[in-house]
């Protein structure tokens, strides 16, 4: 066997591989042999079979099998032998085989780039340390109060309104007459203007109605609605409203504490202390997380692998592409942005570059310092994926028992805040303490429209897509979206909601 470096230009090296026509034949030939001790043809018995007529049924998949055996034996020595630790799978350049010949094929493979870890205790960090007050616990106690809402029977004349609780039967039939079965029930609760069932176009409806009343509703579900069954199709409801019932507001006090389940008050109190703490402890780790990147960032410099950052940014840019074309075809797009497409795509570059090289140097603590997702971490994140399906969770576990590969991409986030805790617990921490308020104010720009006003976010989006941009968004995918106002029509507004998704 031969192996040759043809090309390095950075980090990619390309390889020529050449197989002595002998070997490959030799391992067909071994393998036609283990073949036939089991194969079975009518006239001969298991293992009689003449080696020629096995090599006549058998030898296209003999050769196909050896083919890629040897290629994958090969790559491992390669690597092996020129100490490269890949961080993509190789391209591979396959020349066709002719028997009696040599075989060949190149490959193309980028390295992993010479990191040295410095000591991170040289990095300095704040360290938020959130301070409540008694405002927040009554506040908390005050919303508590209005969600805990009991309802009284309301007068026979009484016409339903706002907030107001109606019991109603439905019967949902498409255009065919048929039932929809997943909307037809009687004894439903519905509370005017919460829209908790996804029914608020009948909520509406039941406005200005009284009990006993009985009426229809006609209704076109979106095209992307998540029940297929009735996704871009009309349906008619039949509604009968049973009873009507007004809310009762519920005072903050002992009885209201011993209802849900606290001793008194005061325990009520500090439970919800303890949770709002949690709460703002967590929000402050994302500060604390974005810190880290940022520096690790700043700290590190060194060549990324060509690929990996085009497959980074092409990942960005289609899945940008995406958001728009949805947008259009739901006529929610107004392209309102005058950025060329050049620049926007040369910012786009940079978040690519910014994720690869954070995403290697987190690699690299996790291998220096042997962090791991420990199986037990993973088995939860798999039960929580296949949560996702209704009526398909063995399916996917069993997907991923018979893809342990795949483990690794579903667990890529856990490993990556198990690194950042680690390298935030070796830095020099500046304990800082802050307010409610305060911790907003260092929240905004890293969970986008965290902390802002209604007017600021109204102007923030009305900004068109700059660099600035880029240093103000979110590292912290699972909390970076912000919900988007369904009234409001993406405009330029994709393209930066894009950014902070993805960075």
């Amino acid at each position: 066997m031969n192996i040759v470096s043809t090309k390095t230009s950075g980090l990619t090296t390309d390889f020529k591989i050449i197989i002595p026509s002998s070997e490959i034949a030799e391992k067909i030939s071994s393998w036609l042999q283990e073949k036939s001790k089991y194969v079975r043809l009518d006239g001969f018995r298991q293992g009689k079979v003449p080696l020629n007529v096995v090599q006549q049924r058998y030898g296209h998949q003999a050769t196909q099998d050896v083919l890629e055996e040897a290629i994958k034996e090969t790559t491992q020595k390669l690597f092996q032998e020129h100490s490269i630790r890949p961080v993509l799978q190789p391209e591979y350049s396959v020349e066709p085989y002719e028997d009696g010949k040599d075989f060949s094929f190149s490959l193309s493979v980028d390295r992993m780039p010479e990191i040295s870890l410095g000591d991170f205790k040289s990095i300095k960090l704040e360290k938020l340390e959130v301070e409540l007050d008694e405002k927040q616990i009554e506040a908390a106690l005050q919303n508590l109060a209005e969600r805990y809402t009991k309802f009284k029977p309301a007068a026979a004349d009484h016409k339903i309104k706002e907030d107001d609780q109606a019991t109603v039967n439905l019967v949902c039939e498409d255009s065919n007459k048929k039932t929809v079965k997943s909307y037809t029930g009687d004894k439903i609760n519905i509370v005017v203007g919460k829209n908790e069932m996804g029914l608020g176009f009948i909520e509406e409806k039941l406005v200005g109605h009284k009990a006993g009343s009985k009426l229809s509703v006609d209704h076109i579900f979106a095209k992307d609605y998540q029940d297929k069954a009735v996704a871009a199709k009309k349906v008619s409801f039949k509604v009968e409203i049973t009873h009507v019932a007004q809310p009762e507001k519920v005072k903050v006090g002992e009885d209201l504490a011993k209802e849900l389940g606290c001793e008194g008050l005061q325990d009520l109190k500090n439970k919800l202390n303890a949770n709002l703490q949690k709460e703002h402890d967590n929000l402050a780790r994302i500060y604390h997380k974005r810190s880290v990147l940022d520096a690790l960032e700043n700290a590190y410099k060194f060549e990324l692998p060509s690929r990996m950052v085009k497959a980074e940014f092409d990942a960005i840019w289609t899945h940008l592409q995406q958001e728009i074309s949805n947008a259009k075809a739901k006529g929610e797009y107004e392209d309102d942005d005058d950025t060329p497409e050049s620049e926007l795509k040369t910012e786009y570059e940079k978040i690519a570059e910014r994720r690869v090289r954070l995403g290697l140097l987190i690699a690299e603590v996790s291998k220096v310092n042997n962090i791991r997702v420990s199986p037990e971490i993973a088995r939860n994140a798999i039960f929580k994926e296949a949560m996702k399906y209704p009526g398909q969770e063995k399916d996917v576990v069993k997907f991923y028992r018979e893809h342990p590969q795949e483990i690794e991409k579903l667990t890529s986030p856990v490993l990556e805040d198990l690194v950042v805790d680690y390298i935030f617990s070796q830095v020099t921490h500046k304990e800082v303490k802050v307010s409610v308020k305060q911790l907003e104010e260092k929240l905004k720009g890293i969970l986008p429209g965290y902390g802002e006003d209604e007017e600021v976010q109204t102007k923030k989006e009305k900004t068109k897509v700059s660099a600035k941009v880029d240093k103000k968004v979110a590292d912290v995918k699972s909390n970076s979206s912000s919900k988007e106002d369904k009234k409001t029509k993406p405009t330029a507004k994709i393209a930066k909601e894009t950014k902070s998704k993805q960075k």
